[in-house]
């Protein structure tokens, strides 16, 4: 670990090597099975302002996905989630959150 003020307790990743998610702008060729497994599925790690359309990372909770080989749900869209109005919470979508068996928007479709 880098010198860090924080020491132990610090919450921040000091290089790639500390980052505990997948890094999915590492990932390549960006191939069908990218986009099938990997895109939109882990927070976006960025804090500097960028591009988030051409972004492989999720902004919000209408914009994540859950893996599908993770987590077992059908193509068919979810009746309770929310796409009208922006939600604060994954609970705010639908109230079975990851246990839903129906897709939460048209990227998990």
């Amino acid at each position: 670990m880098v010198n860090c003020d924080y020491g132990e307790m610090c919450a921040f990743a000091h290089s790639e090597e500390e980052i505990a998610i997948d890094l999915l702008h590492n990932i390549e060729p960006k191939s069908a099975d990218f986009y099938m497994f990997y895109f939109k599925t882990v927070w976006c790690p960025w804090s500097e302002d960028h591009d988030k359309e051409s972004c492989v990372y999720a902004h919000n909770w209408q914009d994540l996905r859950r893996k599908p080989h993770v987590y077992d749900y059908q193509k068919d869209l979810c009746p309770h989630w929310e796409i009208e109005n922006f939600i604060r919470t994954y609970s705010d979508g639908c109230q079975n959150e990851y246990r839903c068996s129906f897709s939460h928007g048209w990227k998990e479709q």
